[in-house]
């Protein structure tokens, strides 16, 4: 889906050039002032109840969506106010309101990028602050424009300042556009697109600074593709989960950058169920695929895999651990060492976990990577002493990530090590248990987590045991060593 995004993005500057100095039949400024004055109004409607919506349940991401799209609106109010000939003589802000629209609106969204910052995170947590703060300058800049319509930042249309301007505003939405629709493949949803569209169209109307003839079609096509962006954003999403009844996910899922909650929302209840069934059996074992999952999920990202890849090693690493189900419990929550017949039994769990996995409706795709989160990059692990990239990607993921968490946190066979010891043996092991360049991602990882960092994927399993037994009929399914989990 990202690529055929960017593909259908690619196509719009084409359209601009070609439309570009064609003239128009409506030349009457009166028209565009009607029409733009109607339009943007509505526009804003939508913006500011997008942001209501957003307040009411604490969404932070739908917070910064509706902050570029009340920009989108109320910047081209004032271009449609100032027309020139209706209500204000010649003046610079017809121009300079729409040519700001789009770098004042990313301001909105900066948090949302810098997600993993300091700052982000602050701005993250003050997010409603920094919403009215951003539609509070929005207004001033409005206002300060129709006092004094010869204020000019704007370029001269046709310039070189011109075509560099909308290159990289446009460029700099169709990035953020693809940012939702690779979303949309890691939520295993249409939705999201529409949301990414909605950057999108926003950034292809700046073309019409690349026109000098006024009036002509493109400038009508361009003011149609900043209307119809909001509209789609902030309409078109909720209508495609309202037909599901789910209108509350697509604020929690789409409208947010994060694949953790994506992956999250993607979640089918058979997957709750099997999370709830570990913590049900053993919290320390759930909490410990929790944390896994979270951590795999971001070295996914850093190993730049594409969307399904990151679902798929999301979802593994939450499963992972599932054959511990039919471990007897004095063998799983054993405080000491195991003897070598208890830590036989122990190795079961990841051929039980990818043969439950392949039975289960849906997750048939993982049992790989679960069967294989023990196995060893030098071809020594087990159960099928598979070696290198005969051991897929996922499962290379996991079990580097796995045996992170089980070093690092206080498990039923020893306390938690020391973070310099457990960096030490990722490096010591570097290439003999795990992929090398897997564990140069897992320490660029954490390198970059703050040592407050929350786990977003802890609400797991904590989902309603029937909907799991409704929906698929299904009932509860019946190493000791340094350098990894048992």
């Amino acid at each position: 889906m990202r690529r055929r995004f960017i593909g259908s993005a690619a196509l719009l500057p084409i359209v601009a050039i070609a439309l570009a100095s064609v003239e128009a039949a409506v030349v009457r400024p009166l028209v565009l002032f009607a029409t733009v004055l109607v339009v943007a109004t509505l526009c804003m409607v939508t913006a500011v109840a997008l942001g209501v919506v957003a307040h009411r349940n604490d969404q932070a991401e739908l917070g910064f969506v509706a902050a570029f799209f009340f920009t989108a609106s109320a910047l081209p109010l004032v271009h449609g106010i100032t027309t020139p000939t209706v209500l204000y003589a010649e003046n610079a802000a017809t121009m300079t309101s729409v040519f700001l629209v789009v770098p004042v609106g990313l301001v909105g969204v900066v948090p949302s990028v810098l997600r993993r910052t300091a700052f982000g995170r602050r701005i993250g947590r003050r997010w409603r602050s920094w919403a009215l703060l951003h539609g509070a300058v929005t207004s001033a800049l409005a206002v300060l424009l129709l006092v004094v319509p010869d204020l000019r930042f704007h370029p001269d249309p046709g310039s070189t300042a011109a075509w560099l301007s909308v290159a990289a505003m446009f460029a700099a939405t169709v990035l953020i556009g693809q940012r939702h629709a690779w979303l949309a493949d890691v939520a295993g949803r249409s939705g999201p697109t529409a949301i990414g569209a909605g950057f999108v169209l926003v950034g292809a109307s700046t073309f019409a600074f690349i026109d000098t003839t006024p009036y002509s079609l493109w400038f009508w096509v361009a003011h149609g593709f900043d209307a119809l962006g909001v509209f789609v954003a902030t309409v078109g999403g909720v209508m495609v989960y309202h037909r599901h009844g789910r209108v509350d996910e697509i604020f929690k899922s789409v409208l947010t950058i994060d694949p953790h909650a994506a992956i999250e929302l993607s979640l089918s209840p058979v997957v709750h169920r099997f999370v709830d069934d570990l913590n049900s059996k053993d919290q320390i074992t759930r909490d410990h695929v929790v944390r896994t999952a979270d951590l795999a999920v971001d070295v996914a990202e850093n190993l730049r895999l594409g969307a399904e890849q990151v679902r798929r090693t999301g979802m593994a690493a939450l499963l992972h651990d599932i054959g511990k189900l039919e471990i007897p419990d004095d063998i799983l929550t054993k405080p000491g060492r195991l003897t070598d017949e208890e830590f036989a039994v122990m190795q079961t769990h990841a051929a039980a976990g990818g043969a439950m996995l392949a039975d289960a409706p849906g997750l048939a795709n993982l049992a790989g990577a679960v069967r294989g989160h023990h196995e060893r990059f030098d071809g020594s692990g087990y159960p099928d002493r598979l070696a290198g990239p005969q051991i897929p990607i996922e499962a290379r993921i996991v079990s580097a990530c796995d045996a992170y968490d089980a070093m690092a946190h206080t498990r039923h066979y020893r306390t938690g090590l020391d973070p310099a010891n457990v960096r030490a043996i990722l490096q010591e092991h570097r290439g003999s248990q795990w992929d090398p360049v897997v564990i140069d991602a897992l320490l660029q990882v954490i390198d970059h987590r703050s040592p407050s960092a929350t786990f977003r994927l802890d609400a797991v399993g904590r989902t309603d045991r029937e909907t799991a037994n409704r929906e698929f009929g299904c009932s509860c399914l019946p190493e000791d060593v340094l350098t990894g989990s048992r």
